[in-house]
């Protein structure tokens, strides 16, 4: 797809409806990104020099934005995502994405947030605790259990970012008082995390809820252009102090020990 064919693309989904909310890239224009909304769906276009793969896709489902008994609104949620925002900007655009069990089970919500023509990234809720989940422009997934058996779910987070040796981040995030604070006071925190190198930068790796207080993780590869090639398993994610480490992730040939 040269530019060309990329603005009649864009002008197509504005004739079906989508709002573009923003646009950005970077400073030598080799990359434009484009985030359209259509009712409680996001859709962003990354376009690039690649040849070979110019333009790629990302869809979200959004939940709707209506009155829920603990919830947050979007208007209320605004301005408190304006105050966490890690760099300057205004926010233009406010999605909630739909993670199974992220409200009815942990009572959080997560907004994607759009600010002066980028992503600003996503943002965990509970009640009006808000706590911001990084700027990852790689894949980011979610799921909800109760992974240390405590009788309270955490939200479980698998973020990928960088190209060629990439970095994965998994954390599970809980609403309480932190254990290494002295605040008396509830808040939403980062209660076990851990991070690793990945060989493959088409590895993308999703976290799946067994039950109630088991996660699963499973990596799926695809090739340049986005196309599923195989699919495996990095096993159930266990508990190792405050760190978080899938049980087969040593015997995966995507892992590279850098320490």
């Amino acid at each position: 797809m040269n530019r060309q064919a990329l603005s009649v693309y864009l002008q197509t989904l504005e004739q079906a409806g989508w709002h573009r909310t923003s646009q950005g890239g970077t400073e030598k224009g080799s990359t434009e990104v484009y985030f359209h909304i259509k009712g409680n769906a996001l859709l962003t276009v990354v376009f690039t020099a690649d040849e070979k793969n110019p333009v790629s896709l990302r869809y979200r489902e959004g939940a709707a934005d209506e009155p829920r008994n603990g919830a947050i609104r979007k208007a209320q949620a605004i301005p408190l995502i304006q105050k966490s925002l890690e760099r300057a900007g205004t926010i233009t655009a406010l999605a909630e994405l739909e993670i199974p069990g992220t409200f009815e089970k942990a009572g959080m919500q997560i907004f994607e947030a759009y600010a002066d023509g980028d992503c600003a990234g996503c943002f965990l809720f509970c009640g009006t605790s808000v706590l911001p989940l990084g700027m990852w422009q790689g894949a980011q997934e979610f799921c909800v259990a109760d992974i240390d058996a405590d009788g309270e779910y955490e939200l479980i987070q698998s973020a990928i970012i960088g190209s060629g040796l990439v970095m994965q981040r998994i954390a599970a995030y809980k609403y309480g008082s932190p254990p290494d604070t002295k605040s008396a006071g509830k808040q939403l925190y980062e209660a076990y995390g851990s991070a690793w190198a990945l060989g493959n930068e088409y590895a993308e790796l999703l976290p799946l809820a067994v039950g109630e207080t088991q996660v699963r993780l499973y990596c799926l590869l695809r090739d340049a252009r986005g196309k599923p090639l195989s699919a495996g398993e990095f096993g159930v994610l266990r508990l190792q102090d405050r760190g978080l480490e899938p049980e087969a992730l040593r015997d995966s040939p995507f892992y590279v020990d850098l320490w």
